[in-house]
């Protein structure tokens, strides 16, 4: 699975589950069927072109109580200099 392909399974959970902002590496691995390890490695290349923000999500454990956890938001690809002027 490529980058952009993560990317698109993103976009395609957003979708899905009501254009949700940020997604924890558990919620996208158990999404997509990879690994947490293998997520994390795709993520970071994403992190690395700067396509991604890290935050902080509010998520139910599983004794009820809620608990913040690292997440990430996926943020538009820049246009370059060149693709932007005319």
């Amino acid at each position: 699975m490529t980058e952009e392909d993560i990317i698109k399974e993103i976009l395609a959970i957003r979708t899905h589950e009501g254009d949700q902002d940020s997604f924890t590496t558990t919620e996208l691995s158990d999404a997509i069927g990879l690994s947490n390890p293998t997520v994390r490695k795709k993520l970071r290349v994403l992190w690395n072109a700067g396509r991604l923000e890290a935050t902080q999500k509010r998520i139910a454990g599983i004794d009820g109580r809620s608990y913040m956890r690292a997440a990430y938001r996926l943020l538009p690809l820049k246009e370059t200099q060149d693709e932007g002027t005319q």
